[in-house]
């Protein structure tokens, strides 16, 4: 959220900002692919490897609700809309 919350407010991407959200999950165990607020990070952050982890946490097994969620957030995910859908 401090990462968003700066863009909106700059109006500048805080892709660096978001690559340490990235490695601060990595950093404590994590592993991204499996970690829904990791993988927007990824994305925000416009990482090489976003793309991939979106693919792998889209296909990993999981509750109907969080399924769904995966889904409405990651299917057709584009920065400024997602920013914007959090941050209007």
């Amino acid at each position: 959220m401090r990462c968003m919350l700066s863009e909106r407010v700059s109006n500048q991407p805080q892709l660096d900002c978001y690559a340490n959200v990235v490695r601060a999950y990595e950093k404590g165990g994590a592993s991204c692919e499996r970690n829904l607020n990791c993988v927007v990070a990824a994305d925000m952050a416009l990482l090489p490897e976003a793309q991939e982890y979106r693919r792998r946490y889209l296909e990993a097994p999981k509750s109907a609700a969080d399924q769904e969620l995966a889904e409405t957030v990651l299917k057709s995910f584009t920065r400024d809309a997602y920013l914007h859908s959090i941050l209007p």
